[in-house]
């Protein structure tokens, strides 16, 4: 800097001579004239060293953002952990749904269902039997839904007047159920139990028993949700006792297909870069290689695709989508005096004319890429 200022000075002196001569003035001879020496510039502040943060160093590092499950109960998520660095965080799943193999079905997606009650573990009779017990409680989906709960012992019935479960002395026949009746089935209003009339222990009532319980974690059959991107969610029935159960399972979606919707895979098919029902099995050059050929085939996913490039052997060169020797090559000519080549119908099949033509003793003379043949000499 303060070379810099010394050479500032210098031509600011020069200037103001320069003016006073044009001005007419005398300017008196300065030799080696010292200039002002500055003061050097003393540290500042800012100068002072700054403490650069050690680079933190990762460990147990993952993907941000994948998932997978961690046990039947939770899953785990990649997250960041604010300091930079990709952790793992185990997180348990929403209350009534599992991981098994789907972590989304384990976190943050919503039930595909309704509540039928408010709170769990409310409780009130059964409409259609006079001792049974509803329990307010979450299914597998999700969902709050009235399940069957303990039944009131032998000569009580549930207390209707109060209607939260609890149980009063006494018991009548329930609707439906009588001598004439007893070992009957049926099942429940709900569909969450399969029910047996039978005769009442501690009492001559005619009560409806619950055999089994019946699981009711979707309705209808077939796809209804999705689970995450691949696997579909499909509600399939069975019989049992007197009930139909309705329950869900996952499903994984074909190879290639994702899932969208009501449980819809569907396969999206990248650009076919003119691979399709017209061009099937037929062949091409790989862009950008001499020897690399491709195959256009369908896929398992129903896909177009270009195969992967397969090369081609013998020292051959791929010309309009077949291996063919050099001599054979689309424009190619033969020229007298020099080795010459009869090719095959796809060029493939390659002589050379002059080893050819030896063999019977003459000498080649031409040859004809297009009619592929060697054309010799008469006899010698």
């Amino acid at each position: 800097m303060v070379s810099i200022l010394r050479a500032v000075g210098r031509w600011w002196l020069l200037a103001v001579v320069a003016l006073a001569v044009a001005a007419g003035c005398t300017v008196a001879p300065v030799e080696n004239e010292p200039l002002p020496v500055l003061p050097e510039r003393q540290p500042q502040e800012e100068d002072a060293p700054v403490d650069v943060p050690t680079p933190t160093t990762c460990t147990d590092a993952c993907s941000l953002g994948f998932a997978e499950c961690d046990s039947t109960e939770a899953a785990r998520v990649c997250e960041d952990d604010g300091a930079g660095c990709p952790r793992w965080t185990t997180k348990t799943c929403r209350p009534g749904s599992t991981c098994l193999g789907a972590p989304d079905n384990c976190l943050g997606e919503a039930p595909v269902c309704t509540d039928e009650c408010p709170t769990e573990g409310a409780k009130k009779c059964e409409d259609d039997s006079t001792a049974g017990v509803l329990e307010c409680k979450r299914g597998t989906n999700g969902c709050l839904a009235w399940s069957p709960g303990a039944s009131c012992a032998g000569n009580s019935s549930c207390d209707r007047a109060k209607n939260d479960g609890t149980c009063k002395a006494g018991c009548t026949n329930d609707v439906g159920c009588d001598a004439s009746k007893n070992g009957a089935t049926r099942c429940s209003s709900t569909g969450r139990s399969s029910q047996r009339c039978e005769k009442d222990a501690a009492s001559s009532c005619y009560r409806w028993k619950i055999e089994q319980l019946v699981p009711q974690d979707c309705t209808g059959t077939g796809p209804y949700s999705c689970s995450g991107a691949s696997a579909k969610k499909v509600c399939t029935t069975r019989q049992i006792g007197a009930c139909t159960a309705h329950e869900s399972k996952v499903e994984a979606c074909s190879a290639g297909a994702t899932c969208s919707g009501a449980g819809v895979c569907k396969v999206v098919c990248p650009p076919s870069d003119g691979c399709g029902p017209t061009t099937l099995y037929k062949s091409r050059c790989k862009a950008g290689t001499t020897t690399g050929r491709q195959v256009c085939i369908k896929n398992a996913a129903g896909c177009y695709v270009w195969s992967d490039t397969s090369a081609c052997a013998g020292g051959k060169t791929c010309d309009a989508g077949l291996c063919k020797c050099t001599g054979c090559m689309s424009g190619a000519t033969c020229v007298t005096g020099t080795s010459k080549t009869a090719c095959g119908a796809d060029g493939a099949a390659c002589k050379d004319c002059n080893a050819y033509c030896s063999g019977f003793g003459r000498v080649a003379q031409s040859c004809s890429i297009a009619n592929r043949v060697c054309v010799c000499s008469q006899a010698f």
